[in-house]
C-alpha cells in the first residue's frame, strides 16, 4: 500500500469511530464523501463532472419550478431576477455537459477507468461504514444481553 491510501483509511477510521461513537452513521457517510472527494482533486483525478452536470440539472430543475410556481406573485423585477439566474443555470449546465463530453471524447477508456476507480472507492469505503454501524449495533445487543 502507498502512503496516500494509508493516510486515507486512517482518516476514514478517525472520522468513522468519531461518528460511531455519536451514532451518527449519515454523517460518517457525508463526512466519507467529502474527504474522498477532496482526496481525489488534491492527487490529480478529475473533477466527477457526472456529477457536476446532475447537480445543474437539479438546481436548473428547481429554479423553473419554483418560478413557474410563483411567476403570477412576482413583480416585474423579481421575474428577470429569476430568469436571469435560470438562464446562468442553463448557461453553466451546458458547460457542465460540454466539458464531460471532451474529457469523454479525449480519451473514452480513461475516462471509464477513472470513473471506475472512484466508484469502486466510494463503494469500498459505503461497505466499510455499513459493517462497523452492523457490529455497532451487534456490540449494543451483546452488551443489553450481558447486563
Amino acid at each position: 500500500m502507498d502512503l496516500l491510501t494509508i493516510v486515507l483509511f486512517l482518516i476514514i477510521f478517525i472520522v468513522g469511530y468519531i461518528s460511531f461513537k455519536m451514532g451518527k452513521t449519515s454523517e460518517a457517510f457525508k463526512i466519507l464523501d467529502t474527504l474522498i472527494d477532496e482526496f481525489e482533486y488534491k492527487n490529480g483525478f478529475s473533477v466527477d463532472l457526472e456529477k457536476n452536470v446532475k447537480v445543474y440539472e437539479d438546481l436548473l430543475q428547481g429554479e423553473l419550478d419554483f418560478y413557474s410556481g410563483n411567476q403570477d406573485r412576482m413583480d416585474e423585477n423579481e421575474k428577470n431576477k429569476y430568469l436571469n439566474r435560470i438562464r446562468e443555470s442553463s448557461d453553466e449546465l451546458s458547460s457542465a455537459k460540454m466539458e464531460l463530453q471532451k474529457k469523454i471524447e479525449e480519451d473514452p477508456i480513461a475516462f471509464r477507468e477513472e470513473k471506475l476507480v472512484r466508484d469502486t472507492k466510494k463503494g469500498l469505503l459505503r461497505k466499510m461504514v455499513r459493517a462497523a454501524d452492523v457490529g455497532q449495533e451487534e456490540g449494543k445487543d451483546y452488551m443489553t444481553r450481558i447486563k
